[in-house]
């Protein structure tokens, strides 16, 4: 599968088709590491940002993997019949005649499953579903809805680390040892907490919805001219709501487990470190941020 063109972070907001966009940037609302809070500003003010697509680019793929093995990303079986995998390589970027009386598509081709579902989800030239947000977010986002695979490419159950866990251990033990790194520590649990502040945000999540609706609605289009793919519209309503969950549960898993890391690292050395209090007292704040992790308010696909 091949993801449209999209406008980099500099031309977002150019032209016509900058007018659709979010005229706001989602930036990190404070420096302070005990802080994942997110606020909407001028986008001109906004620095270190990038194109970011609400629903992850990593969604059609995902999808279409789920519809070809049967494996949610919760790593179980789903209820949904299977595409059949002959015809999904047959057709998935394939011209098919009879889908263009699904109408026009801004970007691609329409009578190209592929195209059609990509466009949905954000293009140059349809960016309803794209927005600025700030670059650390984007990125945590992104490995937060990477599941991982097994061996036979079918999907495990968990999610990305959000940073490798061997570097972070080894971070932990110099914040311990020396009493410094302590933002490289923490830094990676406030980002975590913070992707989903921002998919909860207001106005970002009206646009996460309509943007699921409109990938739902070609999904439609495709079952009903595309042959073989009847049970795509079905399959999505199983994903994404495993897509959803099973982030949201692994985002909190991994939070929970790195909070507990560094307080017992803490509580159990021998010498106290010079940024004990500080640390301490971030814990304590992106603990109480813990019920910020959650599955936004997702509307039903229909």
């Amino acid at each position: 599968m091949l993801s449209l063109s999209f406008p980099s972070d500099g031309d977002l907001f150019k032209g016509k088709r900058g007018k659709d966009v979010l005229q706001k940037a989602l930036v990190l609302a404070s420096q302070s590491c005990g802080s994942p809070a997110m606020s909407a500003i001028d986008p001109n003010s906004a620095s270190n940002c990038n194109t970011e697509h609400i629903l992850d680019l990593q969604y059609i793929p995902q999808l279409l993997r789920t519809a070809v093995n049967g494996i949610l990303p919760t790593g179980k079986q789903m209820t949904s019949s299977m595409i059949n995998q002959v015809d999904f390589m047959k057709y998935a970027m394939t011209s098919v005649v009879d889908l263009a009386k699904a109408g026009a598509i801004s970007s691609g081709n329409a009578q190209i499953m592929n195209d059609r579902l990509f466009n949905a989800i954000g293009s140059t030239t349809n960016r309803l579903g794209l927005i600025r947000t700030a670059s650390s977010v984007n990125m945590y986002k992104g490995r937060i809805f990477k599941f991982v695979t097994t061996e036979e490419f079918e999907y495990s159950g968990s999610i990305k680390s959000p940073v490798k866990d061997k570097l972070w251990n080894q971070v932990l033990n110099t914040a311990v040892k020396y009493g410094t790194s302590e933002a490289e520590l923490l830094d990676p649990i406030r980002l975590t907490i913070a992707v989903w502040v921002y998919l909860n945000n207001a106005q970002v999540l009206a646009r996460l919805n309509q943007v699921r609706q409109n990938v739902y609605a070609e999904t439609k289009n495709v079952a009903t001219y595309v042959p073989g793919m009847t049970s795509l519209p079905s399959i999505m309503k199983e994903f994404d709501k495993a897509y959803f969950d099973q982030a949201a549960a692994e985002s909190l898993k991994w939070v929970e487990a790195r909070i507990a890391a560094v307080s017992s690292a803490y509580t159990n050395t021998l010498v106290t470190p010079g940024n004990s209090e500080i640390v301490k007292d971030t814990l304590d704040l992106l603990y109480n941020n813990l019920k910020e992790i959650k599955v936004p308010d997702l509307d039903p696909l229909d």
